[in-house]
């Protein structure tokens, strides 16, 4: 009579021994099954169905339901699967990360920013103004440095582009703007720029200025722009556009500096994974980035390989995982990573993924969907993804 083992899987899925001579404690291959570490078998947790879509590139996690991105719209899926829909946004790839309980999209060449109510610009473009050189004024002589902002109702204070003009004594200035601005200047020579007035469309004429009014804190400064990886660390935002990352301005997550709130890689970004303290970014290599809130950071590489797009993860414990050549890998706060199956697991040359943590009945398992990178076979089928669980 033939037997069949039920119990001894307690080591997980092996890939890389051969089919036919598995160590003991594995198994080939685990669909819809997760091993306990009793050695036993526990079937998968099934799902019901929220909501039906056509062209879905976003689901994130956001007041206790889901918000969705499906093709050209943005909504708001209830647990029961209620429907609102919050606007309408660039059909294509997106992605979403919770800062400040606040969640930050973006949607192709749009960022967008949904606190639970409302849906608005994520920042604001800095705004334009006209300076010509006027007589009859008591300007002195000296070179003045000139700016002007948006007071934008969400986000605060917007950046501001700063001019300098030179005058030669007894003259002013006549500024020209077409929408409400505040407008900043230095006393002559001078570097710092004070507030001298709000100014509502129209021309004005400057004729003194005054060093008592609040100090420009944005100048330089400009709104984030749309990435394909949004995550939030600490006081900042990272923004993955291509392979460049932006992080924006500690506390102010509607300003970058766009001369140097950003680092540069050889190639396109795959994953940026918070934890606590720190940053980890994947692209030829994988990096951890440090002392994220201080006007600051430190890089430093820690493997010289990159990883699977899309797999990055943030685990309860404040650690992150992600997944790559030697399968499922692990990221401590500090820069530590360790490859807990690299032995026994591997990825398969995956091209890109998504993945998530769960956690159900005492077993604590990342499970990723992997796209091999098949697009057409001689079956005629099109795309192919594979499913990995990675037990912790």
């Amino acid at each position: 009579m033939r037997r069949t083992r039920v119990s001894g899987w307690a080591r997980g899925a092996n890939n890389r021994a051969a089919s036919t001579a598995l160590p003991e404690g594995f198994a080939r291959d685990l669909v819809n099954l997760d091993a306990r570490p009793d050695g036993t078998m526990a079937l998968r947790p099934g799902q019901r169905k929220i909501y039906d879509g056509e062209a879905v590139t976003l689901a994130a996690a956001y007041g206790g339901g889901v918000v969705v991105v499906d093709g050209a719209e943005l909504l708001r899926i209830s647990r029961s699967g209620a429907r609102e829909t919050l606007g309408a946004v660039n059909p294509g790839p997106a992605a979403a990360a919770v800062h400040n309980d606040e969640l930050f999209l973006s949607c192709g060449l749009q960022a967008l920013r949904y606190d639970g109510r409302s849906l608005v610009e994520w920042g604001c473009d800095r705004p334009h103004a006209r300076v010509s050189i006027g007589a009859g004024g008591a300007l002195v002589a000296g070179v003045y440095k000139i700016a002007v902002t948006r007071d934008d109702p969400r986000s605060g204070e917007s950046g501001a582009e700063v001019m300098g003009v030179s005058l030669s004594g007894g003259e002013a200035l006549a500024v020209t703007v077409t929408e409400p601005v505040y407008l900043y200047l230095t006393a002559p020579n001078g570097k710092t720029l004070y507030r001298q007035a709000q100014l509502a469309p129209g021309t004005h004429t400057i004729t003194s200025v005054t060093d008592d009014g609040e100090r420009l804190s944005t100048a330089h400064k400009c709104r984030p722009p749309a990435g394909h990886i949004v995550a939030s660390c600490g006081a900042r935002l990272a923004i993955a556009e291509g392979n460049v990352l932006w992080l924006t301005e500690p506390f102010v997550p509607h300003l970058v500096d766009p001369i140097a709130g950003f680092f540069q890689y050889p190639a396109r970004i795959t994953n940026a994974i918070p934890v606590e303290g720190g940053l980890f970014v994947t692209a030829d290599k994988t990096y951890y980035l440090s002392a994220l809130d201080s006007e600051a950071p430190a890089q430093a590489t820690v493997a010289n390989i990159g990883a699977i797009e899309g797999t990055g993860v943030e685990l309860p414990d404040g650690t992150a995982a992600w997944f790559g050549e030697y399968g499922l890998t692990l990221g401590a706060p500090g820069g530590a990573i360790s490859w807990p199956h690299r032995e026994t697991y591997t990825s398969n040359n995956a091209v890109a993924g998504a993945a998530g943590y769960v956690d159900r009945s005492g077993v604590r398992a990342v499970v990723a969907s992997l796209n091999r990178g098949v697009t057409h076979s001689a079956a005629g089928t099109q795309d192919y993804c594979d499913l990995e669980i990675e037990r912790l």
